[in-house]
């Protein structure tokens, strides 16, 4: 029986991974958020090519889709730091000719359990050689995706509309950002400044073509010149002279609770994201 059952597996199993590699397509299986960063960070280490860009940050900057920016790709994950986006790009031998960095939370901490995630050879081995382990081939994931896609592919708008807080809720929202943008604690970005240096350098000993970007995305106008959007813009300028910084655009944003853009919000900043991709300023 127990052989029989083995069989059955080792069959069920091999024609799930020739359906896989046959059909080529990048399933829309995400199932939670932590696995959504699992997924977006092996395809980026798993890929065929070195993406010739990439960008890392938190869920700011994660709110961009990896297709709307031609050539970027986004490492930039929510409940992450963007030294989870560098551990990632460590994990392949070549790094992207461009990376860009978000500034406004650069100083929160690399998420550890995140991490040891990518600390198994055998982990690791078993996901590059056998498409069918990786989380993004749950065959749970891809029914789900089947269910909520149009014939074309792409997902229904009703399983990604956006909906606006209730005014009192924003304003409460708004409101503790206020209280943390205004008290900074400057030890703390003092330290990610070192953590920051020493991780471009490690890239920099390996790569030394790659170029470094800093970017700020944009939050509630009201926040924009708080003492913590400012000391942690001084900061990066003061201590990496030789990076240039993409600076704010000068449109208000709103956003939806404070400091993550609405999707209408997004595309406005796309739209000078490429322009600066374009003519550098």
């Amino acid at each position: 029986m127990i052989k029989k059952g083995l069989f059955v597996f080792a069959l069920l199993f091999a024609a799930y991974s020739i359906f896989l590699v046959l059909n080529k397509q990048q399933w829309r299986s995400v199932q939670y958020q932590y696995q959504g960063n699992i997924i977006k960070s092996d395809r980026y280490i798993y890929a065929d090519v070195t993406p010739k860009a990439a960008m890392i940050g938190t869920s700011l900057s994660g709110l961009i889709e990896n297709d709307s920016i031609p050539g970027v790709y986004n490492l930039a994950m929510p409940g992450m730091s963007m030294f989870d986006g560098f551990n990632i790009i460590s994990k392949r031998k070549e790094a992207p000719s461009k990376i860009f960095i978000e500034i406004n939370y650069f100083f929160k901490g690399q998420n550890n359990d995140f991490a040891h995630a990518y600390d198994s050879p055998i982990s690791i081995f078993l996901n590059n050689n056998f498409r069918a382990m990786r989380p993004e081939n749950q065959p749970m994931g891809i029914l789900r995706h089947i269910i909520t896609s149009k014939p074309d592919g792409k997902k229904n708008a009703a399983a990604i509309e956006e909906k606006e807080l209730p005014a009192t809720v924003f304003n409460e929202l708004l409101q503790n950002e206020k209280k943390k943008y205004n008290h900074p604690d400057t030890n703390v970005i003092k330290n990610a400044i070192i953590n920051l240096r020493a991780a471009i350098k490690t890239i920099q000993e390996t790569n030394r073509n790659t170029k470094f970007y800093f970017f700020e995305m944009p939050v509630n106008s009201s926040l924009e010149n708080l003492p913590l959007a400012i000391f942690t813009r001084e900061s990066i300028k003061k201590n990496f002279p030789s990076i240039p910084l993409m600076h704010l655009p000068p449109t208000s944003f709103k956003s939806r609770d404070g400091i993550h853009l609405e999707k209408k919000e997004v595309s406005i900043y796309l739209k000078y994201f490429r322009e600066f991709l374009e003519t550098g300023k």
